[in-house]
C-alpha cells in the first residue's frame, strides 16, 4: 500500500509535468553505447547484442570492481519497440536511467509481477555494465498455496521419485505469473508456523522462532516440506477474530477468503516460500552512476549496496526514493557529449532478436502465406513458453533456497546450454507486425537467460554462504547460535549442511 501510494504520487506528477513526455507500452530493446575515445564523427554507435551469447562477459556474478575507475564506454540512450503500433523507436539522451525492478519471472515462483523479467540488468550488463551480487535472492516465506492453479498461486511442485516435481499441465497455461503474498506481518501479529501434523517448528530453527528473517523461515518452511513430504505448511491467525482480521488485514483476509473459501479467524491458510526481490543488481555509486558513462541503475535493478546480503522489509521504498533523487539531481550535471547526434539517432537498430521487419512485401502478403505466419507465430510462442519453463525449473532447482556446489556448477553449465539453444533458435520467426509480440516474448526469453547465468555465476563465485545465498558446502563464516533441540526424536528438523537436503531437483 505505501509503495502503490509513492507510485500514484509520482505518476501524478510525472504526467503533469511539461517537460516531461511519457511513452507508454514500448519494450526496451537495447542501450545504445559507443566507446568513449571512438566517439568522434567517423564512428557509429551500436547496441549491444553483439555479445548476447558471450558466457562470462566479465560482468556477471560478484565483481568486486567498481564504478569508481574511468569509464571506457558511454550510453546513449535506448532502442525500443512500440506494443501498439510495432514501430521501432529510438530514444538518444546524454543520461539513460535502468529503472526496470527485479526478475523474479526467472523462478517458477514469484511474487513479482509478470513483466518482472529482469530486462534492464540484462541489457545494462551487454553494455558492459558491472553486475555485483546477483546471487542473493529473497524467497518471502509465505505466499499462499493454491492447487491446480495458473494465477495467484503458490503450488510447490509435486512429489515425484521422492522429489518435487514440475508443476501440473493445468499450472503452465503462462510461464510468467505472480503469486499472492501473505505479510509477515501477519506473524507479527501473532499468527504460527504449522507443519503437516499440525505441530510449530520454527522454534527448532531459531530463537526468535515464527519472526526470525525471511531466510532463516523460508529455510524452515522448507525443509519441513521436504520432512514431511507435503506441498506446503499452514499459518495459524486462528487466535485473531474475523473482526480483527477484516480491520487489520483487510486485502488478505478477502483473497483468502474468495480464493479459497478460508475464513482466517477459522481455519488455518496453507503456505509456502517464493521468490521475492533481488538484493543484486546493477552496480551503481551513492549517485546511481554505474561505470558506463551517462547510464544509472535505481531501484530493484540496482547494486547499491544497502541490502548487502539480507534486504529487509520496506529498505527497498527508502533505496528507490534516496537514489532515485540522487540520480536524477547527478545526472542533470554529467558531461556525456556525442560527437555526432545525428549519426547516433540514424545507427542501426538494436538486432537483440529476430523482430520481423515491416515491408511493403509483409503487409501485401496473400491470405496463405498470413495463414502460414500465424501458425509460425502460434509455434514460437508455444517454444518460448516452453523454453521459460524449463529456464525457470533450471533456477529453482540450482539456485533456489539451498543450494551446493554441484548443483550450482550443473546449474550454470545448464543455462549456458539454454542460451546457446535460444540464440540458435532466435532467427527461425518471420512475420508481419500482428505477430511482433511473439518476437518480443523472444526478447524477454534472452533477458531471462541472461539474468539467470548472473545469479548463477555469482552463487559459483561465492567462497562462503551469507544472508540469502546457503550453500550447503560452504557454512558462513561465522555460524549463529544452535536452537534447542525438540524433545520429540521424530519430529527433529532435517540436518542442513547435507547433499542430500540442498535444493530439491525438478524433473
Amino acid at each position: 500500500a505505501t509503495g502503490r501510494a509513492m507510485m500514484n504520487a509520482l505518476v501524478s506528477k510525472v504526467k503533469a509535468h511539461p517537460n516531461i513526455t511519457v511513452h507508454e507500452n514500448v519494450f526496451a530493446l537495447d542501450l545504445l553505447t559507443m566507446p568513449l575515445q571512438q566517439s568522434g564523427d567517423g564512428v557509429s554507435p551500436s547496441t549491444s547484442s553483439s555479445i548476447l551469447w558471450q558466457s562470462g562477459s566479465g560482468s556477471e556474478g560478484s565483481d568486486d570492481g567498481g564504478v569508481s575507475e574511468a569509464a571506457t564506454i558511454g550510453c546513449y540512450g535506448c532502442d525500443g519497440v512500440d506494443l501498439n503500433t510495432g514501430a521501432y523507436l529510438r530514444f538518444a539522451s546524454k543520461c539513460t536511467v535502468v529503472a526496470t525492478g527485479g526478475c523474479g519471472q526467472i523462478y517458477p515462483e514469484t511474487t513479482n509481477p509478470g513483466v518482472a523479467t529482469g530486462d534492464g540488468i540484462a541489457m545494462a550488463a551487454r553494455a558492459g555494465a558491472r553486475v555485483k551480487n546477483m546471487e542473493f535472492i529473497q524467497f518471502h516465506p509465505t505466499s499462499l498455496f493454491v492447487n491446480n492453479s495458473s494465477s495467484s498461486s503458490s503450488s510447490v511442485r509435486k512429489e515425484e521419485e521422492g522429489d518435487i516435481g514440475s508443476r501440473s499441465d493445468s499450472e503452465k497455461k503462462g510461464a510468467l505469473d505472480s503469486v499472492f503474498l501473505i505479510s509477515e506481518a501477519v506473524r507479527g501479529a501473532g499468527a504460527v508456523l504449522r507443519n503437516a501434523k499440525g505441530e510449530r517448528f520454527m522454534p527448532r530453527y531459531d530463537a526468535r522462532a515464527d519472526l526470525a528473517p525471511r531466510d532463516i523461515v523460508a529455510r524452515g518452511i522448507y525443509d519441513q516440506m521436504r520432512v514431511h513430504s507435503t506441498k506446503h505448511v499452514f499459518l495459524d491467525v486462528t487466535h485473531l477474530s474475523r473482526d480483527e482480521l477484516e480491520d487489520e488485514f483487510p486485502n488478505i483476509f478477502h483473497h483468502v477468503l474468495s480464493t479459497l473459501g478460508l475464513d482466517m479467524s477459522e481455519s488455518w491458510i496453507p503456505v509456502v516460500p517464493a521468490q521475492h526481490y533481488a538484493c543484486g543488481g546493477v552496480l551503481t555509486n551513492v549517485n546511481g552512476q554505474t561505470n558506463v558513462r551517462g547510464l544509472y541503475a535505481i531501484g530493484e535493478a540496482a547494486c547499491t549496496g544497502v541490502h548487502g546480503a539480507n534486504r529487509l522489509a520496506s529498505n527497498s521504498l527508502l533505496e528507490g526514493l534516496v537514489f532515485g533523487k540522487r540520480a536524477a539531481s547527478h545526472s542533470r550535471t554529467v558531461e556525456n557529449p556525442a560527437q555526432n547526434w545525428n549519426r547516433l539517432v540514424a545507427a542501426p537498430v538494436s538486432s537483440l532478436v529476430s523482430l520481423p521487419n515491416l515491408s511493403d512485401e509483409d503487409e501485401d502478403e496473400d491470405e496463405e502465406d498470413f495463414v502460414e505466419t500465424i501458425e509460425a507465430a502460434a509455434e514460437t510462442e508455444a517454444r518460448v513458453q516452453r523454453d521459460m519453463r524449463v529456464l525457470q525449473e533450471i533456477v529453482w532447482k540450482h539456485a533456489g533456497i539451498l543450494r551446493n556446489d554441484s548443483d550450482i556448477a550443473r546449474g550454470l553449465q545448464a543455462i549456458r546450454d539454454l542460451k546457446r539453444s535460444i540464440g540458435a533458435s532466435a532467427n527461425d520467426f518471420h512475420g508481419t507486425s500482428d505477430r511482433r509480440q511473439y518476437a518480443l516474448r523472444q526478447a524477454e526469453l534472452v533477458n531471462m537467460a541472461a539474468v539467470a547465468e548472473l545469479v548463477l555465476a555469482g552463487a559459483k563465485k561465492r567462497k562462503t554462504s551469507a544472508g540469502l545465498h546457503f550453500n550447503v558446502d560452504r557454512p558462513p563464516a561465522t555460524l549463529p547460535p544452535e536452537p534447542k533441540a525438540s524433545n520429540s526424536a521424530n519430529q527433529q528438523p532435517s540436518q542442513l549442511p547435507q547433499h542430500q537436503k540442498a535444493p530439491v531437483p525438478l524433473s
